[in-house]
């Protein structure tokens, strides 16, 4: 991996600074030393080794074009007025995404096969360590129609992350600042999962009985294909600290669109297409796409004691003097989820679907009306506008078109620092609640129409009941 950079600012008048820069990334696939890997060319239909290819000891070319620049400037449009904005360009050298550091587990460098003793005085297959270990399984006698194949696009793009923003910055009477900022964000050539070897779907929505591979299994593809946006609206109000007191309040109100989510999150949508050959089907709400969100957070320290404006003095001074406390306030929407048919994947993705094949479900009516609402047995929402799709045929209801519970959380701290005999040295007490309102924090409902026991029932909590914790930190 390699990385040149080069950036100047540049002051072209007292009152207007610009900001250029450049930034050129080099960075190889990972590989594994020995060359013990395998990967897919969908072009040819063949697996292919080191010693096979011409893509390189990754088995995947490297990515020549990653070019990155930046701009950007501060102008004092006025005394206590500061107008900013920016461009830059980001890329994504290394991610895990599923199948990009485990090309060595694919044939024939590992070979998965159960084998059991007779009996417990013996070893099974005689294995034994001044041997090694017996496969008692060819590698090249497998079936490969019966295995999962990881593979990587071979012509794989690195991710590219476009990110601008333009924002106002006005200083306000008694040390006060407010900020109004619109920050933007473009994903290209994102990866995605897809199963390679599913069946062809029709045009009419229908899964046929025809597979790209014959020859082959599921085959757990990562492409490249995936883009995505995100626009948001920011402002904030903040108190820089004097008097005893310092806030913060902020609200952003966003929109996040994408076409796959992240690999590795637990969200409200599966990593594997509906059909692995259409990924603008996939396009919605991003998992992470909180369409409101307000934190306010303060530092105030209480005004009493030696000092302060009142009890300046006596016994009472002491005991309630000193302490200051903080919080942090926040309130959001809920993230979107999808609704899938689990009992449509086997149909849609043929025999040989490997578990990555993920079915939409059909919406008969506006998913989020009275969404919130408390349906007859518990329900989020009401199980009545989803249904089933005709096996076989794909589910209309789109990804992520529901949304979820959102959130109310309030963390309180309580402190004070004694000072103790020589100097520098101090005795600090914290008492730290989080969810001090005990507030409740619900997850997601269920959200597979198969499953009818738990559809559209909340079974689990996204965050803790309240928690408190007390601290005692010596500084000397």
């Amino acid at each position: 991996m390699n990385s040149y950079f080069a950036q100047d600012d540049w002051r072209v008048s007292p009152t207007f600074t610009l900001n250029l820069g450049f930034r050129y990334d080099y960075a190889t696939w990972p590989y594994e030393a020995a060359g013990r890997q395998t990967n897919f060319d969908p072009v040819t239909g063949q697996k292919f080794t080191r010693v096979s290819t011409t893509h390189g000891q990754s088995l995947v070319e490297p990515d020549k074009n990653n070019w990155a620049p930046r701009v950007g400037f501060a102008w004092q449009i006025a005394p206590k007025t500061v107008l900013r904005s920016g461009y830059g360009r980001f890329y994504s050298l290394f991610e895990r995404a599923g199948s990009e550091d485990q090309l060595e587990e694919n044939l024939p460098w590992l070979v998965n096969n159960s084998v059991s003793a007779a009996n417990n005085n013996t070893t099974a297959s005689n294995i034994r360590l001044r041997t090694g270990i017996n496969l008692s399984l060819d590698p090249s006698a497998v079936n490969l129609a019966n295995i999962k194949l990881r593979a990587v696009d071979p012509h794989a793009q690195m991710p590219e992350i476009d990110q601008w923003n333009l924002g106002i910055q006005r200083e306000l009477p008694a040390n006060m600042m407010a900020t109004i900022d619109y920050v933007g964000t473009k994903g290209t050539h994102l990866s995605y999962l897809m199963n390679l070897n599913q069946v062809f779907i029709n045009a009419d929505g229908t899964a046929s009985n025809v597979f790209p591979y014959t020859a082959l299994g599921p085959i757990e593809f990562r492409s490249n294909g995936a883009n995505s946006s995100y626009n948001g609206l920011e402002t904030t109000i903040e108190k820089r600290y004097s008097n005893g007191l310092a806030f913060r309040t902020s609200y952003t109100f966003a929109h996040a669109i994408d076409e796959a989510q992240e690999h590795l999150f637990s969200g409200g949508s599966n990593s594997f297409l509906q059909n692995s050959r259409d990924i603008r089907s996939q396009r919605g709400r991003s998992d992470s796409d909180y369409r409101h969100r307000v934190v306010a957070s303060y530092d105030y320290e209480l005004p009493f004691g030696q000092g302060k404006q009142f009890l300046t003095d006596g016994p009472l001074a002491y005991i309630i003097g000193g302490w200051r406390t903080g919080g942090i306030l926040t309130l959001r929407t809920g993230r979107p989820f999808t609704i899938f048919a689990s009992a449509n994947n086997n149909a849609l993705g043929g025999p040989r679907v490997g578990g990555m094949v993920n079915s939409f479900a059909n919406c008969l009516s506006d998913p989020q009306v009275d969404v919130n609402r408390i349906y007859s047995g518990g329900a989020y929402f009401s199980p009545a506008a989803f249904a089933a799709p005709v096996s076989g045929h794909l589910g209309n209801c789109g990804r992520n078109t529901v949304e979820g519970p959102g959130l109310t959380d309030f963390d309180l701290a309580l402190a004070r620092t004694f000072p103790l005999m020589g100097e520098g040295r101090n005795l600090e007490f914290r008492w730290e609640v989080f969810n001090a309102l005990n507030t409740p924090q619900f997850g997601l409902p269920g959200n597979n129409v198969s499953s009818s026991g738990n559809f559209g029932k909340i079974t689990s909590l996204a965050g803790d009941p309240r928690v408190m914790q007390f601290a005692l930190k010596f500084y000397y």
